[in-house]
């Protein structure tokens, strides 16, 4: 009689379908967790960094109106450092680098704001008096216009307005009385209670109108002085002077 197979060995139970779900949620939800505790850390973060930065700003801009450029710089750097994408933090902070005498400085600054801000009008604005205050009168009157026409915020119109004024200055500087005239049509049309800005609007257009009689004038003396041929040059001489100021 042959003897009867060992049985085989006894292993461990397996694990039931209850349990393993269970462990797997544990551990999902373990997972879930640290990503929300992740996500509200980071929150905290971007908060805290955005307060720091608000901070910085402010001083910064504070520190610009009493007269410390420098200083202002620098906290304004701080600023931007925090909030780099924050267009109002990096135009501060060229404003305080202009006002400082860093003009390449701000300057670089400006142009990678303008990669993502193109038509904003402060932004525009800035880049025409660094341009000008460097004797880049051609490339800034480009972005006076670019600022006349850019985009602003609720008081658009006073900001147009006043960057339209730097503009005619700078037109007035430089004795670019027609390009002034074309400056000044657009402002004819201007509210009638704002009668400061009309009186300037009549300013302009007089000293305007002066330095052209005077460039007549002027051109009539050096036309009477080549032509030899005038019988009397006194009396030429002397009704140019009485005509100059119909003229």
């Amino acid at each position: 009689m042959t003897d009867a197979a060992p049985a085989p060995p006894v292993g461990r139970p397996l694990a039931s379908t209850g349990v393993f779900l269970g462990t797997f949620a544990a551990i999902l939800g373990l997972i879930v967790a640290l990503l929300v505790l992740d996500l509200a850390l980071a929150r905290i973060d971007r908060e805290e960094r955005r307060r720091q930065a608000a901070n910085a700003f402010v001083e910064g801009r504070a520190l610009l109106a009493a007269g410390r450029p420098g200083d202002a710089a620098d906290r304004l750097a701080t600023a931007t450092t925090l909030e780099r994408d924050n267009v109002g933090y990096g135009l501060a902070l060229a404003q305080a680098l202009l006002a400082n005498g860093k003009a390449a400085d701000a300057e670089e600054i400006l142009n990678r704001l303008l990669d993502r801000a193109r038509n904003d009008g402060a932004v525009n604005l800035t880049m025409a008096r660094l341009l000008a205050s460097t004797a880049r009168t051609s490339d800034a009157k480009a972005f006076y216009h670019r600022a006349i026409y850019g985009r602003w915020g609720s008081d658009s119109i006073a900001r147009r307005t006043a960057a339209r004024f730097e503009l005619i200055d700078l037109l007035a500087r430089e004795q670019a009385h027609e390009e002034l005239l074309a400056e000044l049509l657009p402002l004819q049309s201007a509210p009638a209670d704002i009668a400061t800005l009309l009186a300037r609007v009549k300013e302009y257009e007089r000293l305007t109108v002066r330095a052209s009689l005077a460039q007549s004038a002027d051109a009539a003396r050096e036309a009477l002085a080549r032509n030899p041929l005038v019988p009397d040059r006194d009396t030429a001489e002397r009704l140019i002077d009485d005509l100059s100021p119909l003229w």
